[in-house]
């Protein structure tokens, strides 16, 4: 073998592992992309994680206060009755 085809068979390992460098490159360039996509849904399913369980609060709390009013008019009701004669009947 002479020198000559040496050195080409060096030069195409060369360009060979080369390309196989910038197919590598380009995956993980890839890959790092789909991870950057992953951890900002992660991060933005978090944020609407949060804010649904705030709204759900805000419903209970809600719900609390119209149960409080509810009692309140019912008890001012009774009250009502009760100092208007409740079921006797006037003279």
């Amino acid at each position: 073998m002479a020198a000559h085809d040496t050195v080409n068979l060096l030069r195409q390992d060369l360009i060979a592992h080369a390309k196989s460098i910038s197919v590598m490159t380009e995956r993980i360039a890839d890959l790092e992309e789909f991870k950057a996509e992953m951890k900002l849904d992660l991060v933005r399913r978090d944020a609407r994680a949060e804010r649904m369980a705030e709204q759900i609060n805000a419903i209970y709390n809600l719900g609390k206060w119209v149960l409080v009013t509810f009692g309140a008019l019912l008890l001012a009701a009774l009250s009502r009755f009760m100092i208007s004669g409740g079921l006797s009947v006037g003279p």
